[in-house]
């Protein structure tokens, strides 16, 4: 599994060319995350602007991406996404303030 992490302002301006999938999390109004996996980041993002991204985003309103890293393959998104929504709070938001910390990770440690 090979992972690019990316900052939330350069996500959604252009993958890194070998990148299919993304994992990412939202911020919510009521400071929960929300974890997810797409292949086009801008227009999941936009879906979850207008609140048809998901039910718990729309619950709990938007603010904005938190974090994403792009994936090799959408099967691998996946893999990483469940890995990700098993984390504690306090976890995932340490992994958003060192989203590299992922990339250095042996798959499967997260």
């Amino acid at each position: 599994m090979t992972i690019c992490s990316t900052s939330p302002n350069s996500c959604a301006a252009g993958a890194p060319p070998e990148a299919l999938a993304w994992v990412y999390f939202v911020r919510c109004r009521d400071d929960s995350l929300y974890c997810g996996a797409t292949v086009d980041l801008k227009r999941r993002m936009a879906a979850h602007q207008r609140g048809c991204g998901s039910r718990y985003v729309r619950a709990r309103g938007f603010v904005g991406l938190a974090a994403c890293w792009s994936l090799a393959s959408y099967s691998e998104a996946l893999r990483l996404e469940a890995r990700l929504k098993k984390l504690s709070k306090r976890q995932k938001e340490a992994l958003i303030c060192n989203p590299g910390v992922l990339s250095a990770e042996e798959p499967g440690s997260v």
